[in-house]
């Protein structure tokens, strides 16, 4: 008989790395693309701020039209903003919206 152990996966947050013991929250999305709470407020910040500057300049796009957020794949021209992180993984601004409602609506769950 063989003595089988559970390997145990580590999820970790396509932005900053860090493992999914080290934060919060880390939501999924497609392809094994992940976001944690952190970054999540971070590139909310980022992402409004770089979207206001690109109005005031004038320039609607801030990254090429054929990069796609990693998690719904819009393109730059369909959000506010696509925040681009490393090894080319982005988020827009819509699914950086719908991570803070899974995360306030959670916090509301579980009474916080």
């Amino acid at each position: 008989m063989r003595n089988w152990k559970r390997r145990q996966v580590t999820y970790t947050c396509s932005f900053c790395s860090k493992e999914q013991d080290q934060v919060q929250r880390l939501i999924a999305g497609p392809g094994g693309v992940y976001i944690c709470n952190e970054c999540i407020d971070r590139v909310g910040k980022e992402g409004s701020e770089q979207a206001k500057a690109s109005s005031a300049l004038g320039n609607s796009e801030s990254a090429s039209r054929g990069n796609r957020c990693s998690f719904c794949g819009k393109r730059t021209d369909q959000a506010e903003y696509l925040y681009e992180g490393p090894k080319e993984v982005r988020i827009c601004s819509e699914c950086i919206d719908l991570c803070h409602e899974i995360i306030d609506e959670e916090q509301r769950r579980l009474g916080h």
